[in-house]
């Protein structure tokens, strides 16, 4: 991925749609331990995703295999996934099939959970009954050694009830797969980095010689999540200062708002705004900018500098917008 950004050609060219989904993906790093627990009932999934807390994980539920699959397939920081053998649409024989298909989750190690424990070895735990005989079943053909389903990463184990039974679960499963988690460090690392390569080709493409050689979809919600995120937020900004959309200007002026951040934060975000406004016009219209209004209006009780920067966010719409006779032409 490095040497094709470092080539950065051009002009389109064959498989350029599959680097601009790669790297919309790798953006989605925050450097965070992701897990993702699937169970048909609610409570269930929560439950399972309570006992995964201890070990620092940020746990997804989902009530289907399907969307446990997309969970999964989401953020480069899962690493995990429990589910409940008895969860469909599909059914969990596909779900891991699937995963193995996908390269953004083919390495994603899998516990399928089953009620019934008769054939597995484990710690003496307490278990509650199979609610049904399709359950016993499915945990059978899972567990047959010339189950073609079987996999390396994918490994039955009885459903936890207690601390004691999850940790001997992950010590077992990250010993049979031969995975351990990934270093949230790296994952950052490659989230940044992404961020950092999909402004530079947005740039190239705004320039008058440049090319859109990639096509990112949905960009907006891919900056939208990244100054969501506590270890994406300055380079979501920088990357929101380059994309020519009224959303991303509405964004960068709703975050210099925000009174959650200091002062010298709202600033930096002030300025990308600023920077936007300049390269790109105002893209903003209609009720977006009475929005920056009533936001000065409303700032009356705050700080002088708050004020004035809120101020310096109009000057630079009313410079752009207003006509000879000083009226707004929305």
């Amino acid at each position: 991925m490095e040497a094709v950004m470092k080539l950065a050609p051009d002009k389109p060219y064959p498989g350029a749609n599959l680097v601009a989904e790669a790297l919309v993906w790798f953006a989605r790093g925050e450097g965070i331990n992701r897990a993702v627990a699937a169970a048909p009932k609610q409570t269930d999934a929560m439950k399972l995703a309570g006992f995964l807390v201890p070990y620092g994980f940020r746990t997804d539920t989902a009530l289907t295999s399907g969307e446990a699959m997309r969970r999964a397939a989401d953020s480069p920081d899962v690493e995990l996934l429990l589910v409940d053998v008895r969860c469909q649409k599909p059914a969990v024989k596909t779900l891991v099939q699937e995963m193995r298909a996908d390269a953004r989750t083919h390495e994603i190690p899998v516990a399928i959970l089953t009620t019934h424990a008769s054939r597995l070895a484990g710690p003496v735990v307490l278990f509650s009954p199979p609610d049904t005989p399709l359950d016993q079943q499915t945990a059978y053909d899972l567990l047959a050694p010339d189950n073609p389903f079987a996999h390396s990463l994918a490994v039955t184990y009885p459903m936890p009830v207690d601390a004691r039974g999850t940790r001997w679960m992950l010590d077992d499963l990250y010993l049979k797969t031969s995975t351990r988690p990934a270093d949230p460090t790296v994952r950052l690392l490659q989230g940044r980095r992404a961020l950092g390569w999909i402004r530079e080709a947005v740039e190239r493409a705004g320039t008058p010689d440049g090319a859109n050689v990639y096509a990112f979809e949905d960009i907006d919600n891919l900056v939208t999540r990244a100054t969501a995120s506590a270890t994406l937020f300055f380079d979501g900004v920088e990357l929101a200062a380059v994309v020519p959309s009224a959303r991303m200007q509405a964004l960068l002026a709703e975050l210099t708002a925000q009174p959650v951040f200091d002062i010298q934060t709202r600033q930096f975000v002030a300025q990308r705004f600023l920077s936007s406004i300049d390269k790109h016009g105002v893209l903003l219209r209609g009720k977006q900018v009475q929005v920056l209004y009533d936001r000065y209006n409303a700032s009356k009780d705050q700080p002088g500098e708050v004020q004035r920067l809120l101020a310096a966010l109009l000057d630079a719409v009313e410079e752009k917008t207003f006509d000879t006779e000083n009226r707004y032409r929305p």
